[in-house]
Order: C-alpha cells, then structure tokens, then sequence
C-alpha cells in the first residue's frame, strides 16, 4: 500500500532535528579528541581516552580503528568515537552512540538500543535488537534485526537475502533494495524503491520510482514497475495503490 501521508513530513522533521542534535555533538567530541590527540601526540599517540561524565555516560575516543573486543562491556549509556573504522565484535551494551569517521561494521549479536552514525558505510553482519542507522553513503543489513529499524543513508540500503526484519523499518536513502523478508511495514521517503522479496505489512512510502519484482507463487512472477515522477509531470499529484504481496 503506497500512501503519500503528513505524518511521514513531520516524522522527517523530527529525525533530521535528531540526526543533527548527533552531528553537532560528534563534531564538538570529535574537536576534544584531536585536542587531547595533539597534546599527548608524542606520548599516547594511539591511546584510547576514557572519560566518566558524573557516572552517567561512559565515553571512549580513538585516533584509529575502534574496536568493542578490546573493552569491557559497559553497564552505562555508553558513547564511543573513533577516527577510522568502528568495528562492533562484541556486545557493547544495552544503549549507546557511535561514531566514526569511516565505517561501522557489527559481526556480533547487539542487545538493546544502538545507534550508528558513519561517514561512509555501516554494514549489520550480525543480529540486533534496536536498531538506529545514520550513514553517509551505503547501509548493508545482512541479519535479523527483531524490533523497528530506522535508516538514513545518502545512497543505498540493501536488505540482502540472509537478513529479516521482524519489524517496522522507516527509511530516508536515494536507493532501498528489499532482497529479505520484512515482517513488517516500509515508510519513508525513498527515490527508488526495488522489491524482490515478501513484505508483510504495508508499503507507504513517497518515491519516484517503484520496481516490483516477487514471486508470489512457484510458477507466478509479479512485475510491476511505477514512475511517479513522471505521472505528476503529466498533472497527477499523487498515487493511490493497493499491493497485495
């Protein structure tokens, strides 16, 4: 079912005001961290700064690749910044950000409320509970993710064919490639929308262009494909369709 809805605009607005609330707060981090990088340069070089925040928040830096195998698990709301690559090899706890100037990688089952924020790709290899994904280019689900998911990414997302989502997934990308199983809904604002596999709830999503390509029975294949653009060009502002997967 494709909706154009308000409450797709104001949730928008709602999630830009969060993700610029984290890009603020990571670029403030991230000035702390070059500082103290300068200052212990020739001593700690390499060494991951550790900060307690009134035994709130348990806050970790790196000039470097980040790794979570390399820390205890943390039992507090936890914050963890790294230069490079970010890579989530352990449980890092039950909430908590990351940040990373390159790419996050998870290959170890998370529980809990995680939220990423990359520059460059975030890839899920491993199963997580909640799930908060900002990325600057491309994000790869490749796992079960159990509860909602939510997305932005200035290119791709895929959902390949290992992964399931047992919930509600809300995307903002240029490009949404659905190859594994959602148990849920699709939302969002989405330019390209390709479906190659079952979506169990509904699909309400603002796009230009929708490929519809399922196999609803072994010997019956759906292919629709649907532009948008091109029909409010021809004086059609919005389309109303009702998919059966």
């Amino acid at each position: 079912m494709i909706k154009n809805k308000v409450h797709l605009n104001k949730g928008f607005v709602i999630l830009f005001s969060f993700i610029l609330s984290l890009f603020l707060f990571s670029n403030i981090y991230a000035s702390q961290v070059e500082n103290n990088n300068v200052n212990n340069e020739q001593e700690k070089s390499e060494e991951t700064n550790s900060t307690n925040i009134n035994s709130i928040f348990d806050l970790k830096s790196k000039n470097g690749i980040y790794k979570f195998s390399d820390d205890d698990t943390s039992y507090l709301p936890f914050i963890r910044y790294a230069t490079d690559r970010i890579l989530m090899d352990k449980e890092a706890g039950k909430l908590g950000l990351s940040f990373s100037l390159k790419s996050i990688e998870v290959t170890s089952p998370q529980n809990g409320i995680q939220v990423l924020f990359s520059n460059d790709t975030v890839r899920v290899n491993s199963d997580m509970e909640y799930a908060v994904i900002l990325a600057g280019t491309n994000v790869v689900i490749d796992s079960e993710i159990k509860k909602p998911l939510i997305v932005f990414a200035g290119d791709t997302v895929t959902i390949t064919e290992n992964a399931k989502l047992n919930d509600d997934i809300i995307c903002y990308a240029s490009t949404l490639d659905i190859k594994g199983k959602i148990d849920g809904s699709v939302l969002g604002i989405i330019n390209n929308i390709q479906v190659n596999a079952d979506i169990k709830g509904d699909l309400r999503a603002r796009t230009n262009n929708l490929s519809i390509n399922y196999k609803l029975k072994e010997d019956e294949l759906t292919a629709i494909s649907i532009n948008l653009q091109r029909l409010r060009k021809k004086g059609i502002r919005y389309l109303e369709q009702f998919i059966r997967l």
